[in-house]
């Protein structure tokens, strides 16, 4: 993008996408990666990321001693401070939606009374339960975290956003766009927006990750929706009419299973 028409927008929109245009146009790839090395200790500290992940999220070892670039303080504290980009909100989003998707394994999954997976064998959730514990840590990384602070905690649709989230969804096989053809899809806009019933069973999700896309949807609701309350009975986690939006992104075979598992959960007598 040409600088001129960055500084524009610079004026019109505020610090939130001030500081996240300066992120993805100015800041040097040395910049940014001290950045968010600095930003996942703040997120270590506020016990919204496991030390044991750390090295995952980065994508490369630890190094004692590590020598931070001029000004990474600064733009770390740009990026993660609440007066201003407030990425520090975007991680404890994640952090909690992390946590009730692991609740909603143990509750449906691990602890399954109501044999509602009935054909998930042993290996199948052990499997399942270590998708769980890794989901979303890709979203603490700063080339997702910047765009979905913009959009999620400040409002501001963005092609900022558009990248981030395309990003996350290319990487993060329990979406089912991950698994359309690029040929038949517009990466200029936000691939979350893509339906799933226009495409063949062809491209069809594995059965891990349709799992866990799943046991996603239910979180989510769960979290939102029903407020985090732990004595919700269990028909109450899915609502086929309201969720409708989320199930239309699979293609038809994965539409008919998530359907099938959704009409079970409704009719769940706790």
């Amino acid at each position: 993008a040409d600088w001129k028409d960055v500084e524009l927008e610079l004026n019109q929109k505020g610090a939130p996408t001030t500081i996240a245009l300066c992120y993805r146009y100015k800041w040097s790839n040395k910049l940014k990666k001290d950045a968010e090395k600095i930003m996942v200790q703040y997120g270590v500290k506020e016990s919204y990321i496991r030390k044991g992940d750390v090295d995952f999220i980065l994508n490369e070892p630890r190094v004692l001693d590590h020598i931070y670039i001029k000004g990474a303080e600064e733009a770390a504290e740009l990026l993660w401070s609440p007066k201003f980009l407030n990425v520090k909100k975007h991680y404890e989003e994640t952090w909690s939606h992390r946590l009730w998707l692991m609740r909603t394994f143990q509750r449906l999954v691990k602890l399954d009374k109501l044999q509602i997976f009935e054909n998930i064998d042993k290996e199948t959730q052990t499997q399942l339960e270590h998708r769980c514990d890794i989901h979303d840590l890709s979203k603490f990384r700063l080339d997702q975290a910047v765009g979905y602070a913009l959009r999620w905690v400040h409002k501001i649709d963005s092609p900022i956003w558009y990248e981030a989230c395309n990003l996350h969804l290319m990487q993060e096989d329990h979406h089912p766009q991950h698994y359309f053809s690029r040929t038949t899809i517009d990466l200029s806009k936000p691939v979350n927006l893509v339906k799933g019933l226009d495409h063949s069973d062809d491209e069809r999700m594995d059965i891990l990750p349709l799992l866990e896309s799943i046991l996603d949807m239910i979180a989510s609701r769960w979290e939102r929706a029903l407020k985090g309350d732990l004595a919700a009975p269990t028909h109450m986690l899915v609502n086929i009419a309201i969720e409708q939006n989320y199930l239309d992104r699979y293609c038809p075979c994965n539409y008919d299973y998530a359907v099938s598992i959704y009409q079970k959960i409704s009719k769940c007598k706790d």
